[in-house]
């Protein structure tokens, strides 16, 4: 896990706030260091072959797809792929952030989230 922390942590934030938050990228770093590897390879294993794709048309629910601008593992295409499946046109991309925005932008998240409750009630 030590090896790989380094590239999933270059994956996941941007530099921006890597260097502005050491202590976030600590945190997350050492929750890395605290997963067995072998259960994290098979984890990434499901993930990679998961296809559940052809089932989102058939799930009828609001939606609100977030992605963050900078993101390389779900980038804002994959986020557009997604809510079209889900047959919404509801996609917030978050400037300056990576993948973990709920992290990198947890304002702006928490107040998208809100909005987006709100306008189903």
């Amino acid at each position: 896990m030590k090896a790989l922390a380094p590239l999933s942590l270059a994956r996941w934030f941007t530099p921006a706030f890597s260097a502005r938050r050491p202590d976030v990228l600590d945190w997350v770093r050492k929750i890395l260091y605290q997963q067995d590897a072998e259960f994290h390879a098979a984890l990434w294993e499901v993930i990679a072959n998961l296809a559940t794709q052809a089932r989102l048309p058939g799930l009828s629910r609001p939606a609100l797809v977030v992605v963050g601008a900078e993101d390389a593992s779900t980038p804002v295409a994959a986020a557009q792929a997604l809510a079209e499946a889900l047959g919404t046109v509801r996609v917030e991309v978050v400037p300056n952030a990576s993948h973990l925005i709920n992290l990198e932008a947890p304002h702006k998240v928490n107040d998208l989230l809100t909005s987006f409750w709100a306008s189903l009630a």
